[in-house]
């Protein structure tokens, strides 16, 4: 397999598989990246529409109430302006409205603390312990009412709220005593302009919780509900309702209540998205929101699915296109250059016979094809010339070696001839330094000798100097003068001429002694020829 990729063949399948490659995987990734767009937005679509219906549904149960609190309202309103309004006969009002309708679970009216009520509804049934017209009409298990009244608790909601406002209200949900979710509707009952009473009706949340529930959302998803504070309305968990919203996103879901726009919070850890969807319904003067969990796979597997799609489409067309170039580059390619490859593996081994394939094509292998043929007929004609310059070397080669054997026969000659003068000019030197050393040591005797006799002849004259009249200097000088030299002077000479020297002095009383020459210093030899030895001697 190796040495197949090492063929053109084989370089031109690598190349075209991974050039299929690259591009199916930048289609694959593309087409993954459009399809995971198109499905989040197609999922977030349909999850707002989950969101809206369910709030919707949620509504319709919300307006139910609020619209049976208004039509109370109005009644007990139009009821106070007839002649005989009694209390009696606004117990049966909200009897009627709490079996009417199904989704109520109590209807209810509360005088004010003033009990300004009293003086407009006759009779004492309904009044609570302080005196104050309380009705209030609640279903039971069997789905029949029980009637009772109630204590006024000033600073809660559903009473403080609706009387400071003029407006009604749907309360935050609350626990009952009894373990009952529920919220209360509560709208001001007029009377001449004034509010003079409130009433409203109880809806359990326990219809919500089980609406919620029943909604069918995606594979693995749920639908919860919070209302205006945050709180859990509904959801599967009973023991979070009624409780703060503290999971993941917390200021996600205040500000969706704030400004009541979707909010999409991510990064759960058990793989899930969560849909933030705020509403309100008129007359609940709040805003609510639901909540749906969306499964991560919901927006994975149709990306997953569309990828593995995309990965086995782009191998199956990988597949296909590398087995057409096989067999293209095998007959196309691959064989006639198998073919190019033997006939110039026999040109390179001097094979000359041979046929050479494929010269009348017209593309690319037919240009080699000519091309190997031109080079057969160049080597052919490279040969012959190499016979000949063979031969032409050949005989220049011996040319040469004669005339170098020429020239080292007369190098030779030349060096003996160059030896023999050497060794004679050294035997002629040889002999005048050796000449030369003996003149030198003949030159030196003699020199010693004469520094004997002048030194004697120095000594004679230093014994003269000093008045030694009588000394005598006779000193022989060495061959080839072998002469004497002979100084004397007489005690007369010497005497006379110390007269002379005395006599030119004055003297009393004595006679100058007669003048006469002195004999005159005898030199006996050759003086007008020096020795050899004290002639200059020439330089070197």
């Amino acid at each position: 397999m190796k040495s197949y990729y090492n063929s053109v063949s084989g370089k031109l399948i690598l190349a075209a598989g991974v050039a299929i490659t690259l591009i199916m995987m930048t289609y694959t990734g593309f087409s993954a990246w459009r399809t995971q767009t198109r499905v989040y937005e197609q999922t977030m679509a349909v999850a707002e529409q989950q969101s809206s219906w369910a709030a919707s549904q949620v509504g319709l149960q919300m307006t139910e109430a609020i619209a049976a609190s208004a039509a109370l309202s109005g009644v007990l309103e139009g009821y106070m302006e007839t002649e005989t309004p009694t209390k009696s006969g606004v117990i049966q009002m909200l009897e009627h409205v709490t079996l009417k309708y199904k989704n109520i679970y109590s209807a209810w009216m509360s005088g004010l603390e003033n009990n300004v009520l009293n003086g407009l509804l006759a009779g004492q049934e309904g009044n609570n312990a302080a005196g104050v017209f309380t009705p209030y009409w609640t279903r039971n298990e069997t789905d029949d009412v029980d009637f009772t009244s109630f204590d006024i608790a000033l600073d809660q909601e559903w009473y403080a709220v609706p009387l400071k406002t003029g407006q009604s209200l749907a309360t935050e949900p609350y626990m009952t005593s009894e373990g009952i979710m529920m919220t209360s509707i509560s709208i001001p009952v007029r009377h001449k302009g004034e509010i003079v009473a409130l009433a409203g009706v109880d809806i359990t949340l326990a219809n919500m919780v089980a609406l919620m529930a029943e909604i069918e959302t995606f594979e693995g998803g749920q639908m919860m509900l919070v209302d205006n504070a945050g709180k859990w309305a509904a959801n599967p968990d009973a023991a979070q309702l009624a409780k703060p919203y503290s999971d993941l996103g917390e200021d996600q879901v205040r500000l969706a209540l704030a400004d009541g726009e979707p909010r999409v919070i991510t990064g759960f850890g058990d793989e899930r998205t969560r849909i933030v969807y705020p509403f309100t319904v008129d007359g609940m003067s709040r805003t609510w929101a639901t909540i749906l969990d969306v499964p991560d796979e919901v927006f994975d597997a149709p990306v997953y699915a569309e990828f593995v799609t995309s990965v086995i489409a782009g191998l199956t067309i990988l597949l296909l296109v590398i087995g057409a170039l096989y067999l293209a580059t095998m007959r196309v390619v691959k064989r006639p250059l198998l073919q190019m490859l033997g006939a110039i593996n026999a040109l390179a081994a001097r094979n000359y016979n041979i046929s050479l394939p494929d010269t009348q094509r017209r593309d690319e292998m037919g240009a080699m094809a000519k091309s190997v043929s031109t080079l057969r007929e160049n080597l052919i004609e490279k040969d012959e010339m190499e016979a000949e310059q063979v031969l032409l070397r050949e005989a220049a080669e011996a040319a040469r070696e004669s005339q170098n054997a020429e020239e080292a026969r007369a190098r030779q000659e030349r060096e003996a001839r160059r030896a023999a003068d050497h060794a004679r000019e050294l035997k002629e030197q040889e002999d005048r330094e050796a000449l030369r050393r003996e003149q030198e040591a003949e030159n030196d005797r003699r020199a010693a000798e004469l520094s004997d006799v002048i030194e004697s002849l120095a000594k004679g004259l230093r014994g003269v100097a000093k008045g030694d009249l009588d000394v005598a200097i006779a000193t022989g000088f060495p061959p080839p003068m072998n002469r004497s030299v002979s100084i004397s002077t007489t005690r007369s000479t010497t005497s006379s001429s110390l007269s002379r020297r005395s006599a030119s002095r004055p003297r009393k009383s004595r006679a100058e002694p007669k003048k006469s020459a002195a004999p005159p210093l005898i030199c006996r030899g050759r003086p007008n020829k020096m020795p050899p030895h004290w002639r200059k001697r020439p330089r070197r």
